[in-house]
């Protein structure tokens, strides 16, 4: 695949731009889906195109687009989504932060850091 992450609970992976796929653990909403529920097989996620860089946290998810967007979704217990909330998303959403244009990102456990 032309790129991956993954933590011993869920995967992401880019196939293409517009084509990934995400599964395992959903507990906080990590996969993306819309939904709450583990997946056991591969579920695309609708929203996002142009995907270049992707993050695997703890139970968080980010995403860089080609057009420097980051967006994030999963658990934000500790506001790792950037959105200024502790509100967990089950979908990909713009993390906010001014008019920031993103390099390059990375998803740890409980924090993700962007440049």
């Amino acid at each position: 695949f032309p790129s991956h992450d993954s933590t011993s609970q869920h995967v992401l992976i880019i196939v293409s731009g517009p084509i990934n796929y995400s599964w395992g653990d959903n507990s906080s909403g990590q996969i993306g889906d819309s939904t709450t529920f583990d997946r056991s097989s591969p579920r695309s996620i609708a929203g996002i195109t142009n995907w270049i860089q992707i993050g695997v946290g703890g139970a968080h998810t980010i995403a860089l687009t080609t057009q420097a967007t980051l967006y994030t979704w999963g658990n934000n217990r500790d506001g790792q989504l950037g959105d200024n909330t502790t509100i967990n998303k089950s979908s990909p959403s713009a993390a906010v932060v001014g008019n920031q244009i993103w390099t390059d990102v990375r998803a740890g456990r409980l924090q993700t850091l962007g440049w």
